[in-house]
Order: structure tokens, then C-alpha cells, then sequence
């Protein structure tokens, strides 16, 4: 049994000197900041294990005086990352270098002292089997009942092996009772109000032990320690400010009073839990249809943001709408639930944006695109059952933006979102980043355009002998300055369209004409609406037409939004209509 040392009365007095010295010690040592810190030395470098890599999972122990100062396991073949928590008293000392080979553990060829200066360290470990092993196989063996490895001890008949059961991870939810958790109420209450990012890691040891879990989204990046001191069996990790929707890897550690230590990482493969989605707050609904918030401005590299556009006149709540991701499809991803009370002005914009992302963001929001391209989508609530107000890319790759050190975002140019020639690479800075975040795009200037500056003039849907390509539109500029009309879109009435080039201009008081649209004889309308889906101009929408013959606005660019405005004339396409 292992019992603490017993004093006989007899030597009581012999005892008291000793232990005021050792008192007056301690003191010392406290006073001492140098001396009473630990130090982390890194370790790094080859393993060979008879000439030949280390495989992964390979176990290895640093020992320093008889304590053991560190454990590691690799993870890839012939290399190894080991850290050491070095005390004072270990300066200046031997580190030996346990390997485990099948069922023992076999003390490596290699030995180096630690420097105080010098906490980073390169150094190659080899061992040959016939070496002498340091302790039985009895003592030594993998459990593989509990799926704990042992770490071993060589001075202390006290320290005996530490077991770890019934690993798990469970999402917080509001139904816990704080009670079960080493944690204050404050605490607890934070859990709660956050419940998708916070998970608690469970498990038990057969002695009282501290408890240590190492996480990470990424089995070779396990880089992130939470660790409780508290030495108990039933034993509960809370891991918080998690991002939803997100794989995480995990390994839990325990160790006991006499330094006892247990790793458990599901034998190498590490333990595996998924944190929940955002929850969907139920949606407050209005007469929305496609295009009336539109997909803006998407950074998707480095820290990510969305911006969204409202083409409407009035303020829209987007209380419980969602932004999906993935491959176009209703059961997409879910990577955005927008908040409570989002309020997007008329034509103002509404930017989400990751921690970090910008300094106009309307919402802080975990969000992760992937960098090789996937369909982003804004629904107006549950996607299976709401509206899909736009979409934005293919799932290929993105159609813009830049991915280097600071990203550079895509910016919105025409209506159509799922066309490469709807985006282009923003040339802008704004808030810290580069692109537009809450402002107009830099690509193309959005134009001040609406029927008072430009309007469709005249059109001919019947042209003499062959209709295709020769049925032709003609704009009228009535203002005095030129205007760019790039990225203005024309929609016939059954909603084909054509989206008019960057870098077309009219002169003041001039025409533009195209036959890049098809027009129906008869039964036939013509829409003209700008970048943001805004409609500038439409034509009565015309029962019959003569062939060879031109609707026109009579007086020239007269617009009163009636049938009336329209007369059949001889076509005058790039001069006054008569």
C-alpha cells in the first residue's frame, strides 16, 4: 500500500530541524522566479527503430532524473514532435529517450542535456530491439480494453498504471444542470446561451487524476489544450467557441498524484464529434421574390464576408434567412442563420462577415467557403420549404476574387449570379480589406439610370426576310452627360435576356442599338432593368407587328408609361424617331 512517510514520536525531534530546513528552501525557491518557472523545450527530428522509419503511432517517453518530462505519439512515419516540460532542476541533466517496440519500451541510443538558452533541439533517435528493455512486458503492455496507453515509471513502486474508460463527447445543451460540471455559474450560464459552439469531452479513470483534452479540426493540427487540475474519476471537459457545423479531433489525457499517466487518442485515429448547426429562427415573412435581395460581394479567401443588396424601397427584415453552400441543392450546407431583427435599408446593404473579417460588418458570423468553389444561395428561411431569393457561383470554382495572403473579393456586376459575367475582381479597399464591404461596388459603378436618362426608344420585331439577328433594340439617352451602361440587362417577355458589355457607353442625347435578343412577332414585351435588377424602362407590350416596320416612341423619348407613348413608323434606328 502506498502510504505517506511515518514519523515515530521517538524521532520527533530529529524530524522538526529537517523539516524547517526544508521550509526555509522553499522559500528560496519561491523567491526565485528563474528557478520556480518550467520552461517548454521542443524536440524534433528522425526515428528509426532497426535501421527503418518508426511506423505512425509510435509511442515515445522523455525521462529526466527518474521523472517522466514528456510523451508523444507520432503521427507520421519516421518523425516526431516532442514537447518537454522542463523544471529548473533539469538543467544541466540527462534526457533519456524511451521508445516502444511492439510491447516494451526500449531506451533509444541517444542522450542529450538540457540548456537553459536553448529551447529548440533537433535530434535523430535510434534503438535496435536487442537493446535491453527497461521494464517487463507485463508492465509495459498496451491496454487495448481501454484504449489507453501507459506511461512507464522506473523508481516508484507507487506509480502503477492509470486506466481511462468510456470516452465521449456530448453537445451542451439547455436541459444541463450546472451541477455536473466543475464550472461557476457564470460560466455555465455563457454555455448555455451558446449551446451550438460548446461541447463537453467525458470520460473515467480508475484513481483520481487531472484531466487535459488536446483538440483540433484537423487530425495533423490537434493543436489546441484545455486542461482542469482538479484530480477526479468521472471526468468533463467543456470546449467552447467551437464553430458549428464543424469536425473536430480529439485525445484526453489523464494523471494521478504519483505522475501515473494515461493518453487516450482511439488508438491513434483520435476520437471523433461534430458540432451542431446553427439553429433556424423562425423567419419573418414578406412578399419576397427571387432577385430582391441580391448576392453582392463575396470574399472567400482568408477571413470570409457576404455582402447582401436590397433592391426593394423598403427596409426588409431577414430575421431567420439562410445562406447555404455546397452543390446547388436544397440540403446544402447551412453555414449562415442570419440574426434577429436584421434590418437591411432600401437600397443599402447587409454585410456577415467572419471574426476579424472587416470593420462594416452588420453580423458577426462563423462561415467557411470552400477556396476551390461551391454554389452559395439565400433563401428567405428553412431551405426546404422557403424561397430561394438568389444564388451566387457554380460549384467548379469561383468565378473571381483572388486567394493570396489577404484575399481580394468578387464583386456583383450583372443579375444573373450564377454566370461568370455577373462577377468580376474588386478593385476597391474599404474597411480594412480588399473590396467593397456595405458599399457600392468598385468594378462597375452602379448608374444613376432610370426612364428620365434613358429609355428603349424604338425596336423592330418583324425585319424583312430573316428575324434572327436582324431583330433589333435601340436605347435612347435623353440626359445630357454620357453614361455607362454596362451590365444593364434586357429581358424579352418570356425571360430571355442579354446583358449588355463592360465598357459600353452612349453619348449624351445618343443611341446604342443591338440585336442580341430575340423578339416575337406578335404578343411581345421588352423590360430594360440596371446591375441590381431595378427595372429602368418597359415597351407596351405589343399584340401585332408589320414586317419591315419599327415601334417608336413618338414624340422622340417620350415616356409617359402608356400604350399611347407608341407608334408602328419606318424605322429611324440611331436618329430622331418621326
Amino acid at each position: 500500500m502506498c502510504k505517506g512517510i511515518q514519523v515515530p514520536k521517538n524521532k520527533l525531534l530529529l524530524v522538526i530541524p529537517l523539516v524547517l530546513i526544508a521550509v526555509i528552501s522553499l522559500w528560496l525557491f519561491a523567491t526565485n522566479p528563474e528557478k520556480n518557472s518550467n520552461q517548454i523545450y521542443n524536440f524534433y527530428g528522425n526515428i528509426d527503430i532497426n535501421g527503418e522509419p518508426a511506423p505512425i503511432n509510435t509511442i515515445i517517453i522523455a525521462e529526466i532524473a527518474n521523472e517522466v518530462s514528456g510523451t508523444t505519439t507520432t503521427t507520421k512515419t519516421g518523425k516526431y514532435h516532442l514537447n518537454i516540460n522542463g523544471k529548473y532542476s533539469y538543467i544541466n541533466k540527462y534526457i533519456s529517450f524511451y521508445i516502444k517496440v511492439e510491447n516494451s519500451y526500449i531506451k533509444a541510443n541517444q542522450r542529450i542535456t538540457l540548456n537553459s538558452k536553448r529551447h529548440t533541439y533537433v535530434l535523430n533517435l535510434t534503438v535496435n530491439k536487442e537493446e535491453k528493455i527497461v521494464n517487463s512486458e507485463e508492465k509495459l503492455q498496451y491496454n487495448t480494453s481501454h484504449s489507453t496507453q501507459f506511461t512507464p515509471h522506473f523508481d516508484n513502486p507507487c506509480k502503477m498504471d492509470l486506466l481511462i474508460f468510456n470516452v465521449s463527447a456530448s453537445i451542451i445543451s439547455t436541459k444541463l444542470n450546472s451541477s455536473d460540471y466543475n464550472t461557476s455559474t457564470d460560466e455555465y450560464d455563457d454555455l448555455i446561451n451558446d449551446s451550438i459552439t460548446v461541447v463537453a469531452i467525458n470520460w473515467t479513470t480508475d484513481k483520481p487524476s487531472n484531466s487535459l483534452v488536446r483538440y483540433g479540426t484537423s487530425k495533423k493540427r490537434i493543436e489546441s489544450v484545455v486542461l482542469n487540475t482538479n484530480r477526479v474519476i468521472f471526468h468533463s471537459i467543456i470546449l467552447k467557441d467551437l464553430k458549428p457545423y464543424t469536425n473536430y479531433y480529439f485525445a484526453v489525457q489523464s494523471t494521478d498524484i504519483y505522475g501515473n499517466t494515461a493518453i487516450d487518442n482511439n488508438n491513434g485515429s483520435f476520437y471523433k464529434f461534430t458540432t451542431s448547426k446553427k439553429p433556424l429562427i423562425e423567419p419573418v415573412f414578406y412578399p419576397i421574390m427571387p432577385h430582391d435581395i441580391i448576392i453582392s460581394e463575396i470574399m472567400w479567401d482568408e477571413k470570409e464576408y457576404i455582402e447582401l443588396y436590397n433592391t426593394l424601397n423598403s427596409t426588409i427584415n431577414l430575421q431567420g434567412w439562410t445562406i447555404t453552400s455546397g452543390d446547388g441543392g436544397r440540403d446544402d450546407k447551412i453555414d449562415i442563420v442570419i440574426d434577429k431583427n436584421a434590418l437591411i435599408p432600401s437600397k443599402g446593404y447587409y454585410v456577415i462577415a467572419d471574426k476579424g473579417a472587416t470593420k462594416c460588418a452588420s453580423e458577426i458570423d462563423e462561415m467557411s467557403f470552400n477556396n476551390s468553389g461551391e454554389i452559395v444561395q439565400l433563401f428567405n428561411g428553412n431551405p426546404e420549404n422557403a424561397i430561394r431569393v438568389d444564388i451566387a457561383n457554380t460549384n467548379d470554382s469561383w468565378f473571381a476574387g483572388i486567394n493570396n495572403k489577404f484575399g481580394v473579393s468578387m464583386e456583383r456586376i450583372g443579375k444573373d449570379g450564377s454566370v461568370a459575367s455577373s462577377w468580376q475582381t474588386s478593385t476597391g479597399y474599404y474597411c480594412g480589406r480588399k473590396g467593397t464591404p456595405s458599399k457600392n461596388n468598385s468594378v462597375v459603378k452602379l448608374p444613376v439610370i432610370n426612364a428620365s436618362t434613358l429609355v428603349i426608344n424604338e425596336f423592330i420585331p418583324n425585319p424583312i426576310g430573316r428575324d434572327r439577328g436582324n431583330e433589333t433594340i435601340e436605347l435612347y439617352n435623353t440626359n445630357g452627360t454620357k453614361l455607362d451602361i454596362s451590365g444593364l440587362i434586357l429581358k424579352n417577355e418570356d425571360g430571355d435576356e442579354y446583358i449588355i458589355p463592360r465598357g459600353t457607353f452612349t453619348d449624351a442625347d445618343g443611341y446604342w442599338t443591338t440585336t442580341k435578343i430575340q423578339l416575337d412577332n406578335k404578343n411581345g414585351q421588352i423590360f430594360l432593368y440596371n446591375t441590381i435588377t431595378e427595372e429602368i424602362d418597359r415597351t407596351l407590350y405589343y399584340q401585332v407587328s408589320e414586317e419591315g416596320k419599327s415601334w417608336s416612341r413618338i414624340p422622340n423619348g417620350y415616356d409617359t408609361n402608356n400604350d399611347t407613348d407608341w407608334k408602328i413608323t419606318e424605322p429611324t434606328l440611331g436618329y430622331a424617331n418621326s
